[in-house]
């Protein structure tokens, strides 16, 4: 898979005083890659992925958008 975008992080201390961070994938295309060499472009139109991190390495995602993809997998 490859993905072109760009990433957003920010801070912020939540209600109980602990700093918190965001990193957002901010996806502008991607493509589904095989070991031929062959692609599958898709445009994503700025889908957003985010990922949050408190101090140590705990992380959650949220969902991408899967509307645009195309169900037919050639796998």
């Amino acid at each position: 898979m490859y993905v072109e975008g760009s990433l957003r992080t920010r801070k912020w201390t939540d209600k109980n005083n602990v700093e918190k961070y965001t990193t957002e994938i901010i996806a502008d295309e991607m493509q589904m890659l095989d070991g031929r060499g062959a692609t599958q472009s898709v445009d994503t139109a700025n889908t957003t992925a985010t990922t949050t991190t408190q101090k140590t390495a705990a992380a959650t995602t949220a969902p991408v958008n899967t509307q645009d993809f195309d169900d037919d997998i050639p796998f």
